[in-house]
């Protein structure tokens, strides 16, 4: 059985976590409001980096579909 104590303990650290989470979360928003440059350009890459990851998955897919076809 849990004590008051030790219950009221838990929800201490439960609720710094918390705290703590979103305080690194609103940092980070800080940081790319400031430098919106840095934000887009961080975006473009990752979809650059997405689409090009679909396409080599396509043509993968496409020289299997070949390959089974043939045999």
């Amino acid at each position: 059985m849990i004590t008051l104590f030790r219950m009221l303990r838990l929800l201490q650290l439960k609720t710094k976590w918390k705290l703590a989470f979103w305080q690194f979360i609103d940092r980070q928003a800080m940081e790319l409001i400031k430098n919106p440059e840095e934000l887009e350009k961080k975006f473009i890459s990752e979809i650059a980096k997405i689409i090009h990851e679909d396409n080599i998955l396509n043509n993968v897919s496409k020289e299997v579909n070949n390959a089974t076809k043939s045999l």
